[in-house]
């Protein structure tokens, strides 16, 4: 198993307990998804340096990892960015504030965008 195929199996798991209910639950897979599927892409364009005693980026390297090795500079990069971005901010409200509600259009609306996500990094 790679990171590429974690993408996909957090990806499927965000379906499975989306349409199970389980509202924060899948919008979390979904972010992992696209966390992974970074980590992926980046990997393709050689080794990367992690923090002493960790084997992965942090939530915070994403954003550089997406400019500097995943894609080319400009607008798909941004728009990458700012999705993993939203993507993480509804991870946290998910898995940290149980008082927001997470409801099923939200679920849906993660899930959608990490697609796309995976989509452009070429996780299928």
């Amino acid at each position: 198993m790679d990171w590429r195929d974690l993408a996909k199996d957090h990806f499927q798991s965000a379906q499975t307990l989306l349409f199970a209910g389980h509202w924060r639950s899948a919008v979390s897979r979904a972010y992992y998804s696209s966390y992974c599927g970074v980590t992926w892409k980046a990997l393709q364009k050689g080794p990367l340096t992690f923090a002493v005693g960790y084997q992965n980026p942090s939530h915070e390297a994403i954003p550089g990892l997406i400019r500097n090795k995943c894609v080319t500079p400009g607008p798909e990069a941004n728009s990458l960015i700012e999705s993993c971005v939203l993507l993480r901010y509804f991870r946290v409200e998910a898995d940290y504030k149980p008082h927001i509600s997470i409801d099923e259009g939200l679920a849906r609306d993660v899930l959608r965008e990490a697609r796309l996500v995976l989509s452009a990094l070429g996780v299928s």
